[in-house]
């Protein structure tokens, strides 16, 4: 270690191990539901509303990051998603909110240590899956997008990065093609 931090090897070895640990992620069809039957119900109805296809736009980061906040300003319903702020995390749910045509996935953050990053990315990913069958069982397309929300009272740092590996593992590594970094500031 050096007075910058750690050294390169020192982070490749700590990605390496995170995605060793995240090569074990899996998600059996048998584990209860992330979202409830509002939720989905709501996604539904938003969908009907499209012409052929939704956007569901996922929002992932770190804990405090204005993920619902960001839910509450894309979706145009100002209070759907509860957003303040607070010491430890607020959102410990996937949660929906829709707009026209247009699907905000709510997760919750990485960073929480009673959630843990494999629990998160699984909630991640089991989320998106529920909220994909709600869209087709419209006869409608889902079409994806994630945005990376970051706050713009602190850089990116390896926590950050940690989460952007998990994100992969979630949703595969495409989720790149169709990614968006968001700084937010206050709620």
């Amino acid at each position: 270690r050096n007075a910058a931090g750690p050294t390169s090897s020192t982070h490749s070895c700590k990605m390496a191990e995170l995605e060793a640990q995240l090569n074990n992620l899996s998600i059996t069809n048998d584990e209860p539901s992330l979202l409830d039957a509002s939720d989905a119900q709501e996604i539904m109805q938003c969908a009907s509303k499209a012409k052929d296809e939704v956007l569901v736009i996922v929002l992932v980061g770190l804990c405090g990051a204005g993920k619902s906040a960001t839910a509450n300003r894309l979706s145009g319903n100002v209070e759907k998603r509860r957003a303040q702020r607070s010491a430890g995390p607020v959102t410990k749910s996937c949660g929906v909110a829709c707009g026209d045509a247009l699907v905000v996935l709510d997760t919750p953050g990485f960073g929480d240590a009673g959630l843990g990053t494999n629990a998160t990315a699984a909630a991640i990913r089991k989320a998106t899956q529920e909220a994909e069958e709600a869209v087709t069982t419209t006869g409608k397309e889902a079409r994806f997008s994630v945005l990376y929300v970051a706050s713009c009272a602190s850089r990116l740092n390896t926590a950050d990065l940690e989460a952007m590996v998990a994100v992969g593992f979630a949703l595969g590594r495409a989720w790149r093609n169709s990614a968006c970094l968001v700084w937010t500031h206050a709620d």
